[in-house]
């Protein structure tokens, strides 16, 4: 709704986005840094690990500069991408093995910036860990097609992000085809 109505966050995270796994219920909280473009710019660029790759890339722009990219409703579908991924599979989508520098900031800034990589991407599997057991493969094809375009077509192509009411769909249609583990002392 927020998007549609041209707004965005600009600080969705598991810091701002509560769920209660038991009701299924959720809220967003921290909505004092919402954007309004044209009236209200954003003023955070996010967390770290949910803000999207092309505002990291451009963070050495000064704040009124046309080239830096400043948090958006693009920048939220990345952000509520990751949201859902660690939700689902308790794992980041861009943190795997891959290092690309030995400086431990520089590596967090390419692994989640200019070179970050879905550790799922089905055409580059050099950041994926060696121990996925469950995969979005195991999420069903609503899902495991979402996280192909939010994490492999979209990771630095913000126009090919899914939107937030696709995420919705997918979600329920993926509720709907759940079996409930019959097990009682089931961890999952």
């Amino acid at each position: 709704r927020m998007h549609q109505a041209g707004l965005a966050h600009s600080d969705l995270s598991c810091n701002n986005v509560l769920v209660d796994p038991k009701s299924g219920s959720c809220v967003v909280i921290d909505i004092d840094s919402l954007v309004v473009p044209g009236l209200y710019p954003p003023e955070v660029i996010g967390t770290g690990g949910y803000i999207a790759p092309e505002v990291l890339e451009t963070l050495e722009y000064p704040y009124g500069d046309e080239k830096r990219n400043l948090p958006c409703a693009s920048t939220d579908l990345h952000a509520l991408a990751v949201l859902l991924y660690e939700y689902l599979l308790l794992r980041h989508p861009l943190s795997g093995p891959k290092v690309y520098s030995q400086d431990p900031n520089e590596d967090d800034y390419l692994s989640m910036g200019p070179r970050a990589l879905f550790v799922e991407d089905p055409r580059d599997t050099s950041n994926r860990p060696p121990d996925l057991h469950v995969t979005i493969d195991d999420l069903g094809e609503p899902l495991k097609s979402l996280f192909l375009r939010a994490f492999v077509d979209g990771l630095h192509r913000p126009n090919e992000r899914p939107t937030a009411m696709e995420w919705e769909k997918a979600l329920v249609k993926t509720w709907d085809l759940l079996h409930p583990c019959e097990n009682p002392d089931c961890a999952a």
